[in-house]
């Protein structure tokens, strides 16, 4: 514990948590303990000095959110005086709303565009949406500041694959390119089999695949409440959706029913493994927005080198037919759609750093009421009893899955006392 950290060369490779200065020497900042109410074994806080060379805060203590805190504090000159943690949840209500103003914005270009004029075919349109980063692809596209497996900061307490690839962003940008590319084709195929409404309700179990997998990988407390917040979402969705009406029984009728099941469980786990994976591999570049950008410049260059050119060639195959758009209305609708989903993408990248583990999922959730309030302010289409219920069931999980009760109570231990029933627990020091 008594070494030093080499922070100038290769300091990304030791323990940050085992290591600390002497908390005796005088005349100078050293490492300060945690709270002892809240202190574990070896477990500092190191000084701002020893970790600026690094870009980023490897903070580990009893409560990690404490130390997140004080990173974010000292970071002030990033973020403009703000925490990267209190800017989640306003950047999750954003994206929510440009998300469900851009379906509409689809769904008036579907229904307007002149016959004369041509829509862009539908994996040409998905590749246009995730172009945004080229943006910032000037500034990173030969730099490999972050493609040195020495400058990973944190990255040495994953171990095999996960440890390769936190190492090497550049090349795991090309996974997270397909992925997202994958996902979202998935979504589309499902539609074409199946109602988009149930489609959407099918596409809402990824909230429950997000939590699965954040109790084994971030620590995330298996409560009662909380998996009763999963349940409820799930169910809301599917009443709000009309799933258990005449458009899940047509549905079911059709003869793609079962390829149409499969592409949006399919389309669920894809986008549960984009939003886990990449808290899991680079979380420790939490609070470096260059890197933010760097990831998101690559996911649009791989977009390009890559995916452009399978597309040219199912279009080849015969697969889907690579349609560019014409027309003054469909090509700048397209190009509007493009630039909103690309801000989208880039606020769900730093939700998925900043905010906690289930903000993402439940803020997609919410989309799906808030997709009612625009039918009818905009359409003047009421749900029934049913739909209307489906939306009570899917605020009433996001408030519990978030513990938006126990913190608006008195914090998050003030909470009911079925909140407090910890089926399992096991949160890592590490907070990604």
């Amino acid at each position: 514990r008594d070494q030093p950290i080499d922070a100038l060369g290769g300091g990304a490779r030791g323990r940050a948590s085992l290591i600390s200065r002497p908390c005796t020497q005088s005349g100078r900042r050293t490492a300060r303990a945690a709270p002892p109410n809240r202190r574990r074994a070896g477990a500092y806080v190191l000084p701002f000095s020893q970790l600026t060379s690094l870009h980023t805060f490897v903070i580990m203590s009893g409560d990690s959110r404490d130390n997140a805190g004080q990173a974010g504090k000292r970071r002030s000159s990033w973020f403009g005086g703000c925490r990267p943690a209190s800017m989640a949840p306003a950047m999750a209500l954003l994206s929510c709303v440009l998300f469900c103003l851009n379906s509409e914005l689809l769904q008036a270009l579907q229904t307007h565009t002149p016959a004369e004029e041509r829509r862009p075919s539908p994996g040409l349109n998905l590749l246009l949406c995730h172009l945004g980063g080229l943006v910032f692809a000037p500034n990173f596209l030969l730099s490999t500041a972050y493609d040195t497996p020495a400058v990973s900061p944190g990255a040495d307490y994953k171990t095999g694959l996960s440890a390769m690839l936190s190492r090497r962003p550049r090349l795991c940008a090309l996974l997270f390119a397909l992925l997202l590319m994958g996902y979202n084709y998935c979504w589309l195929l499902s539609a074409g089999f199946l109602a988009a409404s149930v489609t959407t309700a099918l596409f809402q179990t990824s909230v429950g695949m997000v939590y699965a997998m954040s109790v084994p990988l971030f620590g995330e407390p298996l409560t009662f409440l909380r998996v009763l917040g999963i349940g409820l979402l799930i169910l809301g969705s599917m009443l709000a959706s009309g799933v258990t009406g005449d458009k899940f029984h047509n549905s079911a009728a059709s003869t793609g029913f079962g390829a149409g099941l499969a592409f949006a469980f399919t389309a669920a786990v894809g986008v549960a493994l984009y939003q886990v994976l990449f808290r899991h591999l680079f979380g420790q570049w939490k609070h470096d927005v260059r890197f933010l950008a760097f990831f998101g410049a690559w996911i649009s260059v791989w977009h390009v080198l890559v995916i452009l050119p399978l597309l040219c060639l199912s279009s080849w195959w015969g697969f889907e037919a690579l349609v560019l758009p014409r027309g003054h209305l469909a090509v700048g609708g397209s190009l509007v759609a493009a630039v909103i989903a690309s801000t989208v993408n880039t606020l769900s990248l730093c939700i998925a750093l900043w905010g906690s583990v289930m903000l993402l999922p439940c803020v997609s959730a919410l989309s799906v009421p808030l997709m009612l309030c625009l039918d009818m302010g905009l359409h003047h289409v009421f749900p029934g009893r049913e739909e209307l219920a489906g939306q009570v069931l899917i605020v009433l999980g996001v408030v519990l899955v978030m513990d938006l009760a126990a913190q608006l109570v008195g914090g998050r231990d003030a909470g009911l006392g079925l909140g407090k029933m910890v089926l399992f627990s096991n949160r890592n020091e590490f907070d990604v």
